[in-house]
């Protein structure tokens, strides 16, 4: 996805109450930002597929505060009720996203492989959380937003995920997948054919 493509889908032209233009729009902008444009994965070489890519924990963490700090200022709640349904069905999430993570980091630690996207990777993994999603330290992540959401009750922080979400699928994604089937090729493509990208 290219910045030219996002901004021709977000900016259009669009009819929204005055409640919620502001967030609409500056989550536009936010992503547009966010997303380099992609070029075509036969014209670069490996080393330069991440170029221009922020490290997804430093857009992680910098999306959690930014909607605290919205959610402090401009308070836009979402429905949930009490603490306690809150805390039932975000903590299982919170949870769930922890196990995942350390199922994976694990496995790559095992596997001597990089976790870093900055690295060479000397293998990709299909086993463990990889069996059931190509992605699951992205995906990790974004239960861990996800649970957010509903704890914190903020409707900041469901915008949050969604520009997670698109930054991880269109942006980072993307690009490990090109470098992935540059690298490995047919193999990478039957895991591709067997594994979904998220669940």
């Amino acid at each position: 996805m290219t910045k030219k493509s996002v901004c021709l889908v977000l900016f259009s032209p669009i009819n929204l109450s005055k409640d919620i233009e502001f967030a609409y729009y500056t989550t536009c902008r936010i992503l547009y930002v966010m997303l380099p444009d992609i070029e075509d994965g036969e014209n670069m070489g490996n080393k330069n597929f991440f170029k221009g890519i922020v490290p997804p924990p430093i857009i992680f963490f910098a999306l959690i505060l930014i909607g605290f700090i919205a959610q402090w200022i401009f308070p836009f709640s979402l429905m949930f009720h009490t603490w306690l349904t809150r805390l039932i069905i975000g903590i299982p999430l919170f949870t769930a996203s922890g196990l995942i993570a350390l199922n994976a980091l694990l496995i790559m630690k095992k596997s001597k492989t990089a976790i870093s996207f900055n690295s060479p990777t000397t293998q990709f993994i299909t086993e463990g959380s990889f069996r059931f999603t190509r992605n699951p330290l992205y995906f990790s992540l974004l239960l861990v937003m996800s649970s957010i959401v509903i704890i914190a009750n903020s409707a900041w922080h469901l915008i949050a995920l969604i520009l997670l979400f698109l930054f991880f699928n269109f942006s980072v994604v993307a690009r490990e997948e090109q470098y992935l089937e540059n690298s490995f090729g047919e193999e990478y493509t039957q895991y591709k054919n067997r594994v979904r990208r998220w669940i």
